[in-house]
């Protein structure tokens, strides 16, 4: 038996249609597979609004001479179009602390890129860094705007000064469309929104079949997937999961431990009152729920 056939047999019948997305291995397995080249840029044709993109070029960041310091970088997929500008994109679970510094920080890899193939006086093209996160930026809290599309502007806000730095952030739980919700001339929406539910879809939404909807919905099909691939994608999904139950349990071990302080809490508070007013220890007890002993120990506090 080959491996292939091992890992096809491991397969279970509750396997998904489409995969997720918002995962980082499912938004890297799609995003930045270059036979999905054409799903990327109607992705990205979407998003970068002020330039025509025709064409684009995968760049592995870590053969690409970033630096050792690039190759711990978690973004997702690097690119640059035909025209030479650089696209940096990423899917995150969680904002963090100082995440817009973070982004910048990360755009810096694609100028640095350009630096060292030659690039002088620092006229390099223009690095766009795409930040997709699942819960929100802590930054933009307070905007009901999922996508938020930041630039170097003097001050007053009315004179863009730098063209060639531009940070896109889509908040994926910021967009609460429904299906119905969805307009069949609005693009960007039919992607967003695909991009936040495919996992718990079976088939291709009614309002976005068109060519290229449908292609991203072919390429996300867990059935399209290698044996390995999906694999993989099995097992880190189920990791998650598992982690998530780990948590979702804790925390309600504490809620329950933190209802039984309370009670607890309330019980010694009436306990106190009834000895104030100098009811016996076993009455006390027996209305409670309190040992003798415990009431005894009150006594003595």
């Amino acid at each position: 038996m080959t491996i292939i056939e091992f890992l096809r047999r491991r397969r279970g019948a509750d396997e998904p249609v489409f995969v997720d997305l918002t995962s980082d291995y499912g938004f890297k397995a799609i995003f930045g597979n270059e036979q999905n080249k054409d799903v990327l840029l109607d992705l990205l044709r979407q998003l970068v609004t002020d330039e025509k993109i025709t064409e684009i070029e995968y760049i592995d960041k870590d053969r690409r001479g970033l630096g050792r310091d690039a190759k711990s970088c978690t973004f997702d997929v690097y690119c640059k179009t035909g025209d030479g500008k650089r696209i940096i994109i990423e899917m995150q679970h969680n904002s963090q602390k100082f995440f817009l510094s973070r982004s910048i920080f990360y755009s810096t890899f694609a100028v640095q890129d350009q630096l060292r193939r030659g690039t002088r006086d620092y006229d390099f093209a223009p690095v766009y860094m795409i930040s997709f996160v699942r819960e929100g930026i802590n930054e933009f809290e307070g905007s009901t705007d999922f996508v938020t599309r930041v630039n170097l502007y003097a001050e007053g806000g009315k004179r863009l000064v730098a063209r060639n730095l531009n940070y896109i952030y889509i908040e994926l739980n910021k967009f609460r469309k429904t299906e119905d919700e969805l307009s069949e001339d609005d693009d960007l929406d039919g992607m967003i929104y695909s991009i936040k539910h495919m996992s718990r879809l079976a088939e291709i939404p009614r309002k976005l079949r068109k060519p290229m909807f449908h292609r991203l919905y072919e390429a996300s099909r867990f059935a399209a997937m290698g044996a390995v691939e999906q694999y993989k994608y099995i097992r880190l999904m189920t990791t998650k999961r598992d982690i998530r139950a780990q948590m979702d349990y804790k925390y309600e071990q504490g809620m329950e431990k933190g209802l039984e302080k309370g009670k607890m809490d309330e019980k010694i508070g009436i306990a106190k009152a009834m000895l104030d007013e100098g009811m016996d220890d076993s009455v006390i007890a027996r209305l409670t729920g309190l040992t003798v002993e415990r009431i005894v120990e009150l006594k003595q506090n």
